[in-house]
């Protein structure tokens, strides 16, 4: 079933997200539980595929409450059962894209001021897994 509110993008977003922070991934390693992801921010002035004019302000507001991303690093015991929680074999990967609370995670940008907005969230807290960000709104 195709998505009904899918953007129009002039590149695939997973694309444009590896390509602003890939330079910096070397730099970059979470430890224990944490998982380091690049938020979707939707672009500006766009269409859905069903030619609605998603507006401005909304764009904007993911700059603030965007709760989809795309995993870009994993802390070394992330996604590992222990005495209190169990993932039953899930285990989100980079490339990936997931749902969280805004409130979650740490709040930082990947590259510097100006850089890749992301957050840095412990795996608990990731709620699901889509196949494309506009999956939900």
């Amino acid at each position: 079933m195709p998505v009904t509110m899918r953007l129009v993008h002039e590149k695939p977003p997973h694309m444009e997200i590896w390509e602003e922070v890939n330079p910096y991934l070397d730099d970059i390693k979470p430890i224990f539980q944490n998982v380091l992801i690049a938020l979707y921010i939707r672009p500006t002035d766009v269409m859905t595929a069903g030619g609605v004019k998603v507006p401005l302000q909304v764009t904007q507001e993911d700059h603030f409450q965007a709760k989809v991303g795309m995993v870009i690093k994993v802390g070394h015991t992330a996604f590992h059962d222990d005495e209190k929680v169990k993932f039953g074999g899930f285990a989100a990967k980079p490339g990936d894209w997931v749902v969280f609370r805004p409130s979650d995670g740490l709040k930082m940008a990947v590259g510097g001021p100006g850089g890749r907005e992301a957050r840095l969230i412990p795996d608990v807290h990731i709620k699901m897994v889509l196949q494309h960000p506009d999956a939900v709104f």
